[in-house]
């Protein structure tokens, strides 16, 4: 991801926390002895007992759990811990437990009631918290204006009446443990999310990608290279640049393969070069104080305050490359 998000609290998240403790402290407690509902936490309790969907499905998982032998209800309890470990997932430092390892029961009842619990509990104002409230505190937050994966699209503002696509970074489909953990749950661009990442999987590429909520990580600086400078009749730029990311290479190319990074940057730069030289030069003969290089200078700081606006992060590299080259100062100068 080009920038990571930093987590905040709020009641919604605490829907992990129900469900975490329906799969290991009832369904995994299952036996001949007890009852379901003398079980159950108490806020979800409530929900359970006014919906009736709700009730049905997790009173029919629980007989299923009955006959579940020690071994499997453990393997259950493992495999919901280890694959919320989502950063350590990331960083390859733990291996995920997938879904066909584990009880039928799972497999086959549980999975399809934990997606419900996103695509229809969320949606029911008794859930504490609302999608939209923790959608809108998240981004004024980090501040964000455009999708943190892309850094092209702008994204809903935090005073929006809607919220841009929640990405399951690692899918519900496949990992259902981890339907409702808003640490798995991304707010990106629908293009992201849909037409670029779609079925991908995180660590299908090299089993290591970013983790999406890591604050405290390196900022990723992109640099491009230019061997000339030529525009078609359309006035778009003909040579394909090369592009460049510092920071981790193997998580970088995890991030590239998912959202399609790289082609989507150099359709940009194609796009977009001959307008931003163009302009650049205009401000260039403009500005009689200054030499173009110390111009240049200036626009790049200046760009740097909000640098993920306005795809400015892309300006920089270009702006970057142009300085770089003496024959196309040349022309500025």
């Amino acid at each position: 991801m080009l920038r990571t998000y930093t987590a905040i609290e709020h009641p919604i998240t605490k829907l992990h926390s129900i469900l975490e403790y329906l799969i290991c402290e009832v369904w995994c407690k299952a036996s001949p002895h007890n009852v379901c509902s003398d079980l159950l936490d108490v806020d979800f309790k409530e929900l359970y007992d006014q919906l009736d969907w709700l009730k049905n499905d997790t009173d029919t998982i629980f007989e299923k759990c009955r006959p579940l032998t020690h071994i499997e209800r453990q393997s259950i309890i493992d495999a919901f811990s280890l694959n919320n470990k989502i950063e350590q997932l990331c960083n390859g430092t733990h291996i995920p437990i997938e879904l066909e390892l584990l009880p039928d029961v799972v497999k086959v009842e549980m999975k399809g009631l934990l997606e419900s619990f996103y695509t229809r509990l969320l949606d029911i104002k008794k859930v504490p918290g609302e999608k939209l409230d923790y959608y809108n505190l998240l981004v004024k937050e980090n501040k964000f204006n455009t999708c943190p994966v892309c850094g092209l699209a702008n994204i809903e503002t935090p005073d929006s009446k809607y919220i841009e696509d929640y990405d399951h970074f690692f899918s519900k489909a496949k990992y259902p443990f981890l339907a409702v953990n808003f640490k798995n749950l991304v707010p990106t661009c629908d293009k992201c999310n849909k037409k670029h990442k779609g079925t991908k999987q995180p660590l299908d590429k090299n089993g290591k990608a970013y983790f999406p909520f890591q604050s405290d990580r390196a900022a990723i600086e992109i640099s491009i290279k230019l061997k000339k400078i030529d525009f078609d009749e359309d006035e778009k730029l003909s040579e394909k640049p090369t592009i460049n990311f510092t920071g981790d290479a193997d998580k970088n190319e995890t991030w590239n393969w998912l959202f399609n990074i790289e082609e989507r940057y150099i359709g940009e730069f194609k796009r977009y070069a001959f307008s931003w030289m163009r302009t650049l030069k205009k401000e260039i003969e403009f500005c009689t104080t200054h030499s173009a290089e110390e111009y240049i200078d200036f626009k790049i700081e200046n760009y740097k305050c909000d640098e993920y606006d306005e795809m400015k992060f892309l300006k920089i590299a270009l702006l970057q490359e142009i300085k770089a080259k003496p024959e196309w100062m040349a022309v500025y100068n």
